[in-house]
């Protein structure tokens, strides 16, 4: 527990390059979540969101705290000398910030989206779970964010035997290869169910859920009480996070034994996740320590692309510029 003073020096802020929110990217919502998670424990953090992304107003979820940097707030590090860390997702090429201090956030195995199979010297690698930098390298830290709502998602008893739903995801082709779905199974898309409470529901009401990409919506069908069988293929090579979750009622494949071993550990699912959600505050303060004392390898930095990330702001991109570039 941190002690608390009203006199304190302040540490180094936290830019985090994340896209609008959505609830449909478990990926954006770790991000948002994460900002959020740092200024609730007194840290200082902000999104930088590409504002010209299709056109549209940059998004944020209402109740987090999740502010958005501004030109005045970076005018303000800038006259305090306060070089901020940024954080990136493994997805993000490079260093488009020109930070001097990088953590890169593994949500994913490295190369799964981009094909970019490397870590990137002089970075702190940051790991979503024990499994992303397997035969990598070992991670700078693991910071495992349980983003699912527990009082939303929970049992209710009223289960239909053997009923089932399914996500397809990238693998579009497999509803004609499996025989655990039939006319009967209700698929879960991008659009439906239209919220998560109906999904919730959903997953109260069905027996099994079977995708064909290892996703949060595994976790979220067994803290309904409902069997998630993954099936195996290329958008799902290995279960992630196998460690966190030890895959209590989460079936690897379709095999009998495995099934029944997933349904013998439904019931340890819950209780599991609760414990993950606690410890996950501990392993963010260990993370805030290890980052607040991160040195910039070079004080002289020209970080003259912060807003002009992706197009991000032309004329806050040239503010940087004009008031970052050369300065110590």
């Amino acid at each position: 527990m941190h002690q608390r003073t009203f006199f304190v020096s302040r540490g180094v802020p936290y830019y985090i390059a994340a896209p609008s929110y959505t609830e449909h990217s478990a990926g954006i919502v770790v991000l948002h979540l994460l900002c959020h998670a740092l200024n609730v424990s007194g840290q200082e953090a902000y999104l930088v969101i590409d504002s010209l992304q299709r056109n549209r107003k940059s998004k944020t979820r209402a109740g987090l705290a999740t502010p958005l940097l501004t030109e005045k707030i970076l005018r303000s590090h800038q006259r305090q000398g306060r070089q901020p860390v940024a954080i990136y997702p493994e997805v993000e090429q490079g260093n488009p910030f020109h930070a001097s201090k990088v953590v890169r956030y593994y949500l994913n195995k490295p190369g799964f989206f981009d094909g970019v199979a490397k870590l990137r010297d002089g970075e702190f690698n940051l790991a979503y779970s024990s499994a992303m930098l397997e035969g990598f390298a070992a991670p700078d830290h693991i910071l495992y964010l349980p983003l699912i709502n527990t009082e939303l998602f929970h049992e209710s008893g009223h289960r239909t035997p053997g009923k089932s739903c399914f996500y397809l995801g990238r693998h579009r082709t497999a509803k004609a290869d499996s025989p655990l779905i039939n006319n009967e199974s209700v698929e879960i898309t991008l659009s439906y169910p239209d919220n998560k409470e109906e999904l919730a529901e959903l997953f109260r009401s069905c027996e099994y859920f079977i995708s064909y990409q290892f996703s949060s919506l595994c976790i979220e069908a067994t803290l309904c009480g409902c069997i998630a069988i993954v099936i195996p293929n290329d958008n799902a090579p290995s279960a992630l996070v196998k460690t966190e979750t030890q895959m209590h009622g989460i079936a690897w494949g379709a095999e009998p034994a495995e099934i029944a071993r997933a349904r013998e550990t439904l019931p340890l699912a819950r209780a599991l996740y609760l414990e993950k959600q606690a410890q996950f505050w501990v392993n963010l303060d260990i993370f805030i320590e290890k980052t607040q004392r991160l040195e910039a390898p070079d004080a002289r930095i020209d970080p003259s692309r912060y807003f002009g990330w992706r197009k991000f702001g032309r004329r806050l991109a040239a503010f940087v510029q004009r008031k970052w570039k050369g300065q110590k």
